[in-house]
């Protein structure tokens, strides 16, 4: 962690965020180090790497493989991302930082089987990974 906050390239070179769904592709992406202004205006600022990817995979496929790979690196189920779409939130909590990422599946094709015989659609969906510093104890003067 740097001593303005925590960078993008800090979370591009975890082991989460180098890990894709098999044979994905991005398809779009941004990044943001800690405090950085974005675009939307927000009071908060976290160190944020986001990304639309596109695999020959279903909803449930690509939700599954991501809860098994974040589960086994001590993440923990926050929830669904809302009622809207079909995804979820995982966090962890350190001692240094607080971290959150998500998978949220962006396209309706992706949720049912094709017809027989046709290709499927492909399924695009989005993955977040954001951190903010965790505020440490207060010392006394």
């Amino acid at each position: 962690m740097s001593s303005s906050g925590i960078t993008q390239d800090e979370l591009a070179d975890t082991e989460e965020w180098q890990r894709h769904f098999p044979n994905s592709d991005a398809i779009w992406e941004e990044a943001y180090d800690e405090g950085e202004p974005r675009r939307s205006g927000e009071p908060e600022r976290p160190a944020l790497l986001r990304e639309y990817r596109r695999a020959e995979g279903y909803a449930a496929q690509i939700l599954e493989w991501y809860e098994r790979e974040l589960s086994g690196r001590g993440w923990i189920r926050a929830g669904d991302v809302d009622r809207k779409f079909l995804g979820a939130t995982y966090r962890r909590e350190g001692p240094r930082r607080n971290e959150q990422f998500w998978v949220v599946i962006r396209n309706r094709e992706a949720m049912s089987m094709p017809v027989r015989g046709a290709r499927h659609p492909g399924t695009t969906f989005e993955v977040g990974y954001q951190a903010t510093t965790a505020a440490g104890p207060t010392e006394d003067p």
